[in-house]
């Protein structure tokens, strides 16, 4: 089974845009996971972040507000 990732809280404006990086930094490699209209939202890591030892969760929020968060 997959690393499951939770998002309960937010400071942002939903709805969330939800991406996957291996880092936090500027030049980090992103995937877009998808959107969410509500928290409490889980969601399952995609199979080739597995293997990371570190990986970071990128939210956008509805007003274009940015926020990173490494594991």
């Amino acid at each position: 089974m997959g690393t499951i990732v939770s998002l309960t809280s937010t400071t942002g404006v939903l709805p969330l845009n939800i991406w996957i990086c291996d880092s936090c930094d500027s030049a980090a490699t992103c995937v877009y996971y998808g959107t969410t209209s509500s928290l409490p939202y889980s969601f399952t890591l995609p199979p080739e972040y597995e293997n990371y030892s570190v990986y970071a969760i990128k939210v956008i929020d509805n007003t274009g507000c940015s926020y990173c968060l490494p594991n």
